[in-house]
């Protein structure tokens, strides 16, 4: 069985403007100054960089792969681990983390994971109350897409961050 656990998912780690756009004016910004009080650009509730650790908790557990789905998890493929606010059941609530690991075959399963505070996607957010926990083996390696033969899975109903127990779950269903 494989361990992933920690680590920085690469994501929010900055912000990019295309050339050719402009932004509004902001003040203070002839000075280099933000208004008194705003927090430190590209970073999180705690002052850290976006997509370093900062407030809140974590989820962890196992992934197992349904033997049935041997076969459509290739090397190659990523595993997109999500957290998403509780919105209540059959809603998708909004994206709070997200964990990538690559994936070297069906052998790797069952997988430990865990989600923390690093993989956080936005600055100002962080992983505390009620979530739920889902993961997909996306075959192009794209997070945004999903496309057939997707391996997907998910923890049933609501877990709380940070409370005793693991948050363990099947990939058991194709997109």
């Amino acid at each position: 069985p494989a361990r992933i656990v920690g680590g920085a998912n690469g994501q929010g780690a900055g912000t990019s403007q295309p050339s050719g756009t402009s932004q509004p004016a902001m003040a203070g910004a002839a000075t280099g100054q933000m208004p008194a009080g705003h927090p430190p650009i590209g970073a999180n509730q705690a002052g850290a960089p976006a997509g370093a650790a900062g407030p809140g908790g974590r989820v962890s557990g196992t992934i197992t792969l349904d033997p049935a789905r041997a076969a459509d998890v290739k090397a190659g493929a990523a595993l997109y681990i999500i957290v998403r606010r509780d919105a209540g059941e059959g809603q998708k609530g909004m994206l709070i983390a997200s964990k990538r690991v690559d994936v070297t075959g069906p052998a790797m399963f069952p997988l430990t994971y865990e989600v923390g505070p690093e993989n956080v996607m936005m600055g100002g957010n962080s992983l505390d109350g009620q979530v739920r926990v889902e993961a997909r083996v996306d075959q192009d390696g794209d997070a945004i897409s999903k496309s057939p033969g997707d391996v997907v899975g998910a923890k049933a109903g609501a877990v709380t961050v940070g409370a005793p127990g693991a948050v363990d779950f099947v990939l058991a269903d194709k997109l």
